[in-house]
């Protein structure tokens, strides 16, 4: 029945488990690449620009670095946080 709000109810929790499980496919595939970019760049191979910043984290070139209020250094942090 309509008064029961059964049917609105059911409509917006189908949706969100759509929606959850989506996410979290993405979240996993997501970690799978980035398990097998960390893989790569300690065996020193070639690495894709987006995840070239490991490499850095392998080899131990990424430390803590001056703070400059630029783009530069919140790109830096991200990927400081990133690989560890």
């Amino acid at each position: 029945m309509t008064c029961s709000n059964f049917p609105t109810l059911y409509g917006l929790t189908t949706a969100a488990c759509t929606y959850e499980g989506e996410n979290t496919v993405m979240l996993l595939q997501t970690a799978r690449y980035l398990m097998k970019a960390w893989q790569q760049a300690v065996q020193g191979k070639d690495m894709p620009p987006t995840v070239a910043y490991l490499k850095d984290a392998v080899s131990g070139r990424s430390g803590p670095q001056h703070w400059e209020n630029s783009t530069a250094s919140i790109v830096s942090a991200f990927q400081q946080m990133a690989a560890g």
